[in-house]
């Protein structure tokens, strides 16, 4: 998290995640704004073999589950609490993500929790032997 949205922010935050997970065949999806378009960001991405993806102008449908994490970490976490300082809010942010990710079940999962999908995947275990909807995929 920062004060200030821009392409160095964007490439940190990439390379932190990517690190952390180093995922294979990945596409990163986001909306149009400079810091995802910008020419250093797009050739980080390349230098990774990272198909890039974008939402359609005025569409933010396209990019559902983002826009979906965003309403409900305002909705039952930050919309309800005061923060005294940045550094507040940033472990308020973390402390929602991990919740989100690893206890908050999800409709669209079959009730799972988005890494428990994923390790799923992983396993190469099939979502319908696990009884999870896959129609919204």
């Amino acid at each position: 998290m920062s004060g200030v949205q821009n392409t160095e922010l964007v490439k940190a935050a990439f390379q932190n995640a990517y690190f952390e997970r180093c995922p294979t065949g990945l596409m990163f999806h986001s909306d149009r704004g400079t810091q995802y378009t910008a020419l250093p960001f797009r050739q980080l991405l390349d230098a990774y073999n990272v198909v890039q993806s974008f939402s359609r102008r005025g569409h933010p449908f396209d990019n559902a589950v983002v826009e979906s994490f965003f309403k409900y970490l305002k909705l039952e976490w930050i919309g309800r609490r005061t923060f005294n300082n940045f550094q507040e809010l940033e472990l308020a942010v973390f402390e929602y993500i991990n919740y989100y990710n690893l206890k908050r079940p999800h409709s669209s999962l079959n009730y799972n929790t988005p890494i428990g999908f994923e390790n799923a995947h992983i396993l190469r275990a099939s979502p319908k032997d696990m009884g999870i909807n896959t129609n919204n995929f």
